[in-house]
């Protein structure tokens, strides 16, 4: 990946998460990795351009000159922590799960393409948060079935829900959602299971 050519093109890695704790900063994590990046959020708006492929060029085109300085700044970090990724990256650059251990005997491949898409639709996911903070009264039991990140599992659970459900078939995409219950400190309130909603018991 050469950031310095403005003809290569990058998006965010389908490995790549963010969390938001309320303060003025959000983290950005690879799933594989131990630490992550604290960025305030200004930064959010590359990290949006980069959810479909752009090239460097386009990327900075807009922007005033000190202010491309300091996205080619991050985006040197961002590759560092293989939060981005080349359009000619093959899948044996991109970096191998270490989480067989705790989770499967084989090693766990991310592909959270399809979730991108729905998460960054805004419009969908407040509609969604109005929705359920209406119908979540204290003490709440909730199932979220086909859970997928599990964002609308932690909005359940924030909303104040005794016990939330999450069940999800894609042994990836669940591990990848418990991890981000337990970033948000939400995993004592959500309960995963993974299957097909028709077949858990």
């Amino acid at each position: 990946m050469d950031l310095s050519n403005p003809a290569q093109r990058i998006k965010i890695s389908p490995e790549t998460y963010i969390r938001i704790d309320g303060s003025e900063y959000v983290v950005l994590r690879n799933v594989h990795a131990q630490d992550g990046i604290h960025i305030k959020y200004d930064i959010l708006l590359i990290i949006f351009e980069l959810m479909t492929w752009k090239s460097i060029g386009e990327l900075v085109a807009p922007w005033p000159p000190e202010d491309q300085a300091k996205i080619l700044h991050y985006l040197e970090m961002f590759k560092s922590r293989k939060l981005i990724m080349a359009e000619d990256t093959t899948l044996e650059e991109l970096p191998e799960s270490g989480l067989t251990a705790q989770v499967t005997s084989r090693t766990l491949h991310f592909n959270v393409e399809n979730h991108h898409v729905m998460l960054r639709d805004v419009i969908r996911i407040a509609t969604y948060r109005r929705a359920i903070e209406r119908a979540i009264r204290p003490g709440t039991v909730a199932m979220d079935l086909g859970c997928g990140s599990g964002i609308l599992t932690m909005i359940a659970a924030k909303a104040g829900a005794g016990k939330v459900y999450a069940i999800e078939r894609r042994e990836d995409i669940l591990y990848l959602a418990e991890r981000l219950a337990e970033e948000n400190r939400l995993d004592q309130t959500i309960t995963f299971v993974e299957g097909l909603s028709s077949e858990v018991d």
